[in-house]
């Protein structure tokens, strides 16, 4: 696969106009609590040039700076499975200085078995339980 020549546009393009889904923009409001979830450090780091995400987190923000919501009511959220946790060391050197800029209690990894940090929902239609993290649950995004 052939890199994108414009990976900036390509992200602003996909944030203002994605596939079947309303503009970023349209969805969050000054004021709004944000939950960002990155994906998984070690799932496809190798596979991707490697200031990919630290692009795409740059521009989400930037949607969210233009709206009026503040830093300080966004959450970065990484998955990692159940395999060993990144360090914060790791988070910015795949997500950048932007991700370095947020403070240890915004620049988190989600810990499934962490229970104190999950809201139980209920079950599926198979009967198995679904929990969400807390503040993912009381985000407004």
């Amino acid at each position: 696969m052939n890199p994108m020549p414009d990976l900036r546009a390509a992200l602003t393009e996909a944030l203002e106009s994605p596939r079947g889904a309303k503009a970023l923009r349209t969805l969050v409001h000054r004021g709004d609590r944000v939950l960002l979830a990155l994906d998984d450090p070690l799932a496809c780091a190798a596979l991707e040039r490697p200031r990919s995400r630290a692009l795409a987190l740059e521009a989400v923000l930037g949607v969210l700076d233009a709206r009026g919501v503040a830093r300080s009511t966004v959450t970065l959220v990484c998955a990692s499975g159940l395999r060993p946790r990144p360090s914060r060391a790791d988070l910015v050197s795949l997500y950048g200085e932007t991700a370095a800029s947020f403070p240890a209690h915004r620049l988190l990894v989600h810990d499934s078995l962490d229970e104190s940090a999950l809201v139980p929902l209920g079950e599926s239609a198979h009967g198995i339980e679904v929990e969400l993290r807390k503040d993912a649950f009381s985000a407004d995004l």
